[in-house]
């Protein structure tokens, strides 16, 4: 299962705060070639391999490749999940 997010991540360096938009996602490490194919066809972000889980992960964090590359590849190719492409609610 594919797990993503946009979060915003805020540092504080000496008196001085730093503010970017992050994108991340996660993916089994078995999938390890996918992100690789990721940063190839985008031509930014990296991909990070986890140590100690079986866990791959890419992310994007200038601001300017989230504005002009990833939100317009998302806007040309929307991602359709598991329930098809309207939002539904789970069922209980």
């Amino acid at each position: 299962m594919l797990k993503g997010a946009f979060f915003i991540n805020a540092r504080l360096n000496r008196a001085t705060y730093t503010v970017s938009l992050v994108f991340s996602i996660a993916q089994h490490s078995r999938d390890s070639l996918l992100f690789d194919c990721f940063v190839k066809l985008l031509g930014c972000g990296k991909k990070y391999e986890e140590s100690n889980k079986p866990v791959v992960r890419f992310r994007l964090e200038k601001f300017s490749d989230v504005f002009n590359i990833l939100i317009p590849f998302f806007t040309k190719y929307p991602l359709i999940g598991a329930w098809g492409s309207a939002p539904r609610r789970p069922r209980c």
